[in-house]
């Protein structure tokens, strides 16, 4: 009996030790960390955000492909309705190769009224796709993002926003790589840049 138990106590000790053995495993490049954001990008800001889905959103989601991003309010309605055509016929014009690696984000400067219902709406009624991202977010996050892009603009007493029309191209990274200001600018020197 003591022999069975020696043998028992053994076994027991060996499938222990095996079993405590450490493996180094290699992760897929899927599985690990980001790597850190370069000093310059936009995408450092931690400001909090709302998409039209009404999810949370950080900025820095936006990494992995080129981003073209303004600043607008949904109930404009001069200027921000000629932006947002303006950023389609840029989509439009785009080669299909290019088409995925690109998307467009509107910002809305109207933290009360451009709820994620408006801003979803919004996007139905201008025929957005899926590579577009609207956000909504606090005061503090509109202003942040407002002066990391120099978007100047101010709250009128009407409700509405007076406000400078800039188109901008972020790297991969949230790197600034191009800065159109204006309404009535061809499509082709931001495709050119893409």
């Amino acid at each position: 009996m003591k022999k069975y138990a020696g043998l028992f106590i053994a076994g027991t000790i060996l499938i222990l030790a095996s079993c405590m053995e450490h493996k180094t495993i290699q992760l897929p490049a899927a599985y690990t960390t980001k790597t850190a954001l370069p000093d310059n990008s936009i995408y450092q800001a931690k400001q909090q955000w709302q998409n039209q889905e009404g999810a949370s959103f950080n900025l820095d989601t936006l990494r992995g492909k080129k981003t073209i991003i303004t600043m607008v309010f949904t109930s404009c309605g001069y200027a921000c309705p000629r932006m947002v055509e303006n950023l389609k016929a840029i989509e439009e014009k785009l080669p299909a190769a290019k088409k995925d690696q690109v998307r467009f984000v509107l910002v809305s400067f109207d933290t009360e009224y451009d709820t994620p219902e408006v801003l979803k709406a919004y996007a139905q009624q201008y025929q957005l796709g899926t590579n577009w991202t609207l956000l909504n977010g606090s005061a503090a996050a509109v202003k942040e993002l407002a002066m990391l892009l120099d978007i100047r603009y101010q709250q009128l007493s009407s409700g509405g926003f007076s406000h400078n029309n800039k188109k901008i191209l972020l790297d991969e990274n949230g790197v600034l790589l191009y800065t159109e200001d204006g309404l009535d600018n061809s499509e082709a020197a931001i495709l050119a840049k893409l």
